[in-house]
């Protein structure tokens, strides 16, 4: 009786569609994490894929979708049908080959899946971590143009006619007071988008932005982070994929086309040529230069002894549980760092406002004072 059952998946129902793409990245990671759990349960891709595509609203991930849902029904096979739909970055897809003509599709699905949820889960940790002393710094930033545009050009007169020689601090306020209320209009808004821009080219456009990252890694509490989490990454990735029944050099540029830091990714490229040519951790180690700031030594030589155990896989599954748990300790450690700091930001500003106005007063009352 059991044999001839068979999933119904009802009529595709009309669904307002979202106009933009908002949204399209946690449609995309539900789809996957609920794709991955459809076809642990035993049902076929095809009938999976057609009972998600009913959920997805953003116009990007429903046409996906549909492209997937179409090269599924034609006979292709779930890694040739993902990447004509580029739901899937590319590396990923030998990951999902090695599955389907292993027989370990669900197993090596639940890894991509389970990969997908670390990578958000550090991003999100990442934007938490920064929330707070972002939205202090802009709220900082928005009172002293409050102060600056409002308030300097009133006491400028007063200050002028006092007829005392001012303060070096009051006198740089009051020219940055006149300044930006003649020229505000237009130089803050150029200003922004300067910063703007500047952020861009540091942190974000391919070409430059090993700039930001050499800052980045310059930074004590961050670079840690940073280095906790790519060999976390490194580590599950390598154990992973290695159990899954991949080639030690697959797994390698797997590495290397899915890091986003740049210098990790250049050590994989150059660890993946080396793998090819039939050299050990041992030596990739030793050779490649600066290793030991990528890579703790301790963790270096566990690798190496798990190589020549046979034990690579076990071995790195283990560092990745270790380093999960510290990039979790590093993150409450980082944003308990950051609040005295943002503190003695705010209160340097502050100070240096009190001070421009109050010390011309000071002045005042003591040659009031004198000629008493």
């Amino acid at each position: 009786m059991t044999e001839n059952l068979k999933v119904v998946i009802p009529p595709k129902p009309v669904h307002k569609k979202s106009l933009l793409n908002f949204g399209y990245h946690k449609e995309e990671d539900y789809f996957f994490e609920n794709l991955s759990i459809l076809m642990s349960s035993g049902m076929p891709v095809s009938e999976a894929v057609l009972a998600l595509g009913r959920e997805m609203r953003t116009p990007r991930m429903v046409g996906r979708v549909d492209i997937l849902e179409r090269e599924i029904n034609a006979g292709l096979s779930l890694y040739m049908a993902l990447e004509k739909s580029k739901l899937l970055p590319k590396h990923f897809g030998e990951l999902i080959k090695v599955g389907e003509s292993s027989g370990l599709l669900v197993d090596n699905f639940n890894i991509i899946v389970g990969q997908r949820q670390k990578e958000r889960i550090f991003a999100s940790q990442i934007k938490v971590a920064m929330a707070y002393p972002v939205a202090v710094l802009v709220i900082a930033l928005l009172v002293g143009v409050a102060i600056t545009w409002f308030l300097l050009p009133g006491l400028t007169g007063i200050f002028a006619s006092m007829q005392i020689k001012l303060p070096w601090i009051t006198r740089v306020m009051i020219v940055f007071g006149k300044f930006v209320s003649t020229s505000g209009y237009y130089v803050l808004p150029l200003f922004v988008v300067s910063v703007f821009l500047l952020f861009y080219l540091i942190f974000a456009y391919k070409k430059t932005k090993f700039i930001g990252e050499f800052i980045i890694l310059h930074i004590p509490g961050v670079k840690k982070i940073i280095q906790d989490s790519e060999v976390a990454r490194f580590s599950y990735l390598l154990g992973s994929l290695l159990g899954a029944g991949l080639p030690i050099d697959v797994v390698i540029g797997f590495l290397a086309d899915s890091s986003n830091v740049a210098v990790y990714k250049n050590f994989y490229n150059y660890a993946r040529v080396k793998v090819r040519d039939g050299e050990s951790f041992a030596r990739i180690f030793a050779a490649y230069g600066g290793m030991d700031k990528l890579i703790p030594i301790p963790i270096q030589q566990t690798i190496i002894s798990a190589e020549n155990s046979g034990r690579l896989s076990e071995a790195s599954l283990h560092i990745s549980k270790i380093f999960e748990a510290r990039m979790e300790l590093n993150y409450k450690l980082l944003t308990t760092m950051l609040e005295p700091i943002l503190l003695v930001v705010v209160w340097l500003g502050v100070l240096g406002i009190a001070l421009a106005i109050v010390l011309p007063i000071y002045s005042l009352i003591g040659g009031m004072n004198q000629n008493i």
